[in-house]
């Protein structure tokens, strides 16, 4: 079974909007805990 090249890019471009927004999300937590007190005791 083939599957369409429509198809195909419609599973990338449904996989890549959950995770682009998922490293965004992962970037500003990044970004938060670097400021926190909390960063100090995680990267002990």
């Amino acid at each position: 079974m083939t599957v369409s090249t429509e198809a195909r890019q419609a599973e990338r471009a449904r996989v890549l909007g959950e995770i682009v927004p998922g490293l965004a999300w992962a970037g500003s937590l990044e970004s938060w805990l670097a400021g926190s007190p909390l960063a100090e005791i995680v990267l002990d």
